[in-house]
């Protein structure tokens, strides 16, 4: 064997070099930091997509696949069938004591009031999805046509009657030429409205009194949308079964990822969330970090 011999004064520091280094800190991935696990909830439901809270904190769960909304227990349990015989339904949002349902291939809305015969809206709304409650309008509900990517309102009626009237002219719509692709709308209190374009691959924001202008972009097939009890929005990308918080200047951060397709999002309470994979036949939940929301 072939010996080396280093001169004396580079004794020590070969002696430094050969001992075993310090560990290094394990390399963090920024991207993933502070994201939230989501669980598995609930499970074996048709194709779920729309969520809705109820004031005793249940939820109800639209499937898509069977044409049922379906109450879930605190536990995510099946506990009662709420309503049936709906057309494709999707999306589902209360307002006041009542129940709307989106229905795509009755290209309408359901109104359902637990223990009461199923209604339905006056007016057509071709291939509807995303609703919202007029923030200034009480009573009133916004609804998004996906074919025809515009905003439709049913305006309240005389409070005597407590009906909703569709109003002829779209009550907000896009550029010129834009067809198809828009999902979700959320309304802020103060009239601006989001909207989620599959197509686009965006988030759109109109102001009060302006038009509709990407906000978030870079998207993958973005669907639900939710606001916080703080105000800021979620989104869900239907492409990467992810959920997503936007800043005030539309930046995304990720909050969570591994929710299939996934298809609508709703706050159960104030760390909370929901997310319907209308794929996996699942609803997720996931928990936000205490300093989240």
């Amino acid at each position: 064997m072939m010996r080396t011999i280093f001169p004396a004064f580079g004794l020590a520091w070969m002696l430094a070099a050969a001992a075993p280094a310090a560990a290094a800190p394990a390399a963090v991935d920024k991207a993933s930091a502070g994201r939230a696990t989501p669980v598995k909830w609930a499970e074996g439901l048709a194709a779920p997509q729309g969520l809705a809270v109820e004031r005793a904190g249940t939820v109800l769960v639209v499937e898509n696949g069977s044409g049922r909304v379906v109450r879930l227990d605190s536990a995510g349990k099946q506990a009662a069938v709420v309503a049936e015989g709906l057309k494709k339904p999707s999306w589902a949002l209360f307002v006041g004591e009542m129940l709307y349902v989106a229905e795509r291939e009755g290209n309408s809305v359901a109104r359902i009031r637990p223990g009461r015969p199923l209604t339905r809206l006056t007016g057509e709304v071709i291939d509807p999805l995303g609703l919202a409650a007029d923030p200034k309008r009480p009573g009133g509900l916004l609804v998004v046509s996906h074919r025809e990517s515009v905003v439709r309102a049913f305006a309240p009626g005389p409070m005597v009657s407590g009906r909703l009237a569709l109003e002829p002219a779209p009550f907000a719509a896009g550029a010129a030429g834009a067809k198809y692709g828009w999902r979700d709308i959320a309304a802020a209190d103060d009239g601006t409205l989001y909207v989620t374009d599959e197509v686009g691959g965006a988030v759109l924001r109109r102001l009060p009194g302006g038009a509709f202008q990407v906000w978030a972009g870079g998207l993958s097939s973005p669907s639900g949308l939710t606001l916080s009890p703080r105000g800021e929005l979620y989104v869900t990308e239907e492409g990467n079964g992810r959920l997503s918080r936007l800043g005030t200047d539309g930046k995304a951060t990720v909050v969570a990822e591994g929710m299939g397709k996934a298809r609508e999002v709703v706050f159960l309470d104030a760390r909370t969330l929901l997310v319907s994979d209308r794929e996996g036949g699942t609803v997720w939940k996931v928990t936000l970090p205490a300093a989240a929301p």
